[in-house]
């Protein structure tokens, strides 16, 4: 809670009045931040962008007129990325702003020097047009402004001496603030805004929570290398294991589908009718799913010659072929059978997978008999079934 204190104070002290407004270029392929501003000679702009683990400065200016326009540029990007825009005036006052931008955004700011006022007149005195991302990024950032200063102001008055009441009232902001972030996360489109809240709600978000919003993320956005980055860093490093989706009835008739192995060869689910077969939903980059291998390997092993066969799908990026193979040969499942999600993601869809890892047993005429075998129930199931 105190690092977050801290870096909502942090973000007061910018002090601005601008417009942001983004804006389409179709013949862009790279990030643009165009300045306008007026009353700001001698000012120093620096853009940053966000690299790996490292912040880098991509482009730099100096405005020598009293007014003028500067425009900066960024590396090209995947997908949308919040960059970090240092501004100084002639008094070395620093200002810092965070456009969301992609590949083909141009982000209109207009500045005027001479009005820049205290802190308590930052939150009002710049908005975002047309600029979705950049507008929930914000509202993530400073909306809970008034409810945080509130709160903080009642820990700091009544810290040696909270009151039932006091605590209530400290409680109750404490909800305010949640809520609001948790109902932004849950509608935003914005994968900068995705990994910034988490960052945020992480404070003050109970475990069992927070692992039914990591859920509800990543259904949202299975592409995204920005969220699914965040939220494995949450699994690792705090063992917040999303709960797996909805899936399909126990009974019901599996989805029979065409694809291509790993080795280049067309098969279909039915295929393999007359055995009984494992059909897991994974991913190179979930560490939940890969430590799942030695449970199907030891399973396979055990009752591969007996009917009994894993139909392993990917839900890489398309993209990510190498990381795929890499994956494969790393954990030692040559062995099982490899295909990869459809461009259309229908597979997905028809399987309801909004999670992973999650798997489905299928018997030998067709029949889901059972899902989401996981650790030693997978072996504790093929043992009933072929004892």
């Amino acid at each position: 809670m105190r690092s977050t204190i801290k870096f909502a104070l942090t973000a007061f002290i910018i002090l601005s009045t601008f417009v942001l407004k983004a804006q389409t270029d179709a013949g862009d392929t790279y990030p643009k931040v165009r300045l306008n501003l007026t009353n700001a000679a001698g000012s120093k702009m620096k853009l940053l962008q966000f690299v790996g683990a490292k912040v880098v400065v991509v482009d730099s200016a100096t405005l020598n007129n009293t007014n003028g326009s500067i425009e900066l540029k960024g590396w090209p990007i995947n997908e949308e990325l919040q960059f970090q825009l240092v501004m100084q005036d002639k008094d070395q006052k620093m200002f810092v702003l965070y456009p969301v931008l992609d590949n083909h955004s141009v982000a209109e700011i207009y500045m005027d020097f001479s009005v820049i006022g205290g802190k308590d007149t930052y939150l009002d005195k710049f908005r975002y047009e047309n600029s979705p991302s950049s507008v929930d990024w914000n509202n993530m950032m400073h909306f809970p402004a008034k409810w945080k200063k509130a709160k903080y102001g009642l820990e700091t008055q009544f810290k040696s001496a909270i009151t039932p009441t006091i605590k209530s009232e400290i409680d109750s902001l404490s909800n305010l603030i949640k809520d609001y972030r948790v109902a932004l996360l849950k509608s935003t489109k914005s994968a900068a805004t995705i990994y910034t809240g988490l960052n945020l709600l992480k404070f003050d978000y109970s475990d069992e929570d927070f692992g039914e919003l990591l859920k509800d993320i990543l259904g949202r956005f299975p592409q995204s290398e920005v969220v699914k980055n965040k939220v494995n860093w949450f699994i690792d490093t705090k063992n917040y294991i999303p709960p797996t989706g909805e899936v399909l009835a126990i009974g019901v008739q599996a989805v029979d589908f065409s694809f291509i192995t790993d080795k280049g060869a067309t098969q279909k689910l039915s295929s393999y009718k007359g055995n009984y077969i494992l059909l897991d939903f994974w991913a190179s980059w979930c560490k939940p799913c890969r430590e799942e291998s030695p449970f199907l390997k030891q399973a396979y092993l055990k009752y591969g010659k007996k009917g009994f066969k894993i139909v392993q799908v990917s839900i890489d990026n398309l993209s990510d072929e190498q990381k795929w193979r890499t994956a494969i040969v790393k954990d030692g499942t040559q062995p099982f059978v490899h295909t990869r999600k459809d461009k259309n993601d229908l597979l997905i869809k028809q399987y309801k997978v909004t999670a992973i890892p999650v798997n489905y047993l299928v018997d030998p005429s067709g029949k889901i008999v059972a899902s989401n075998l996981r650790g030693e129930a997978l072996d504790a199931k093929l043992k009933e079934i072929f004892r």
